[in-house]
């Protein structure tokens, strides 16, 4: 396919960090620490590729990289090999090369504008967009108006709530922004095991429940998106359920061996209470 001629040839992506690619060594490559004549060089494979589809390129030879940074708009420095082939032409060209500055999104109004420009669009569906940016928004900031009804009573949790946190107070009830305190964000991964707080509540839920109410009760913290995915939740539920059962068990254990003990303590200390009773109705009697 490399030596197969093409009317266009488009090479996209030829930032400076991208290409020509950089190759990192494996540690068990031993050739990389005693290089000899004949030795594969990554680097020089691609100049030698970037060179190939030049010459199969017949009409035209279009090459395109990302020319600004999306995070501060810094100006980014194309391919090596991009920068040679600009450097040589325009040394020995009368005309040189143009490089062409296309905008960052696909319905800004210059895409829309200059009929002899190459980056001129013809999709309808940004069309709209970009006549909207070019009409004249009112501004953002705009006096708020005051409360027509005269405040009288204030009740105490508004009252609390203020005192608490006056900016969400404000956001809440002037401009009616409403701040969520528990997060819902959908996590990256799934969970294939539970963390440390979700069992630690599910042990604790589980040490009120009967043995036969566990099964509903795993069901419904599945049906939660609590347990983990698939066969696992069923390995982490067993896992749970052994733990939970042998410690009731050890709690029934220590509860009936405290309550025997007990019981026997007060039997044996019967009779020295009731000496004590008897002894101080006498006293009090005597006194009187």
């Amino acid at each position: 396919m490399r030596s197969i001629p093409f009317k266009v040839v488009c090479l996209l992506g030829m930032n400076e960090a991208d290409y020509p690619r950089s190759h990192t060594p494996n540690s068990f490559d031993l050739m990389q620490y005693h290089h000899q004549k004949g030795d594969r060089v990554r680097r020089d494979d691609d100049r030698y590729l970037f060179l190939e589809a030049l010459l199969a390129a017949r009409s035209h030879f279009y090459v395109s990289y990302v020319g600004s940074s999306i995070i501060d708009n810094q100006p980014k420095e194309p391919s090596v090999l991009v920068s040679q082939l600009i450097d040589y032409i325009n040394h020995y060209s009368e005309n040189g090369l143009r490089i062409e500055q296309h905008p960052m999104t696909a319905f800004s109004p210059s895409n829309f504008q200059n009929e002899g420009k190459i980056n001129r669009s013809f999709a309808k569906k940004w069309l709209p967009i970009a006549q909207f940016q070019e009409r004249k928004c009112h501004e953002f900031v705009v006096p708020m108006g005051e409360n027509q009804e005269p405040i009288t009573e204030i009740e105490l949790d508004r009252f609390v709530s203020f005192v608490e946190n006056p900016v969400k107070f404000f956001f809440e009830k002037q401009l009616g922004v409403y701040f969520r305190d528990e997060d819902d964000r959908i996590e990256e991964s799934e969970n294939f095991t539970l963390n440390g707080l979700d069992h630690y509540r599910i042990s604790n839920e589980l040490l009120h429940l009967e043995e036969a109410q566990f099964n509903d009760y795993f069901a419904k913290q599945r049906v939660k998106g609590i347990m983990p995915r698939g066969e696992f939740a069923e390995v982490c539920a067993q896992s749970i359920r052994a733990d939970v059962l042998a410690f009731k068990e050890k709690l029934r254990i220590i509860l009936h061996h405290t309550v025997r003990v007990s019981i026997l303590w007060w039997k044996r200390h019967k009779a020295i209470f009731a000496c004590l009773a008897i002894w101080s109705h006498y006293l009090v009697m005597k006194i009187r």
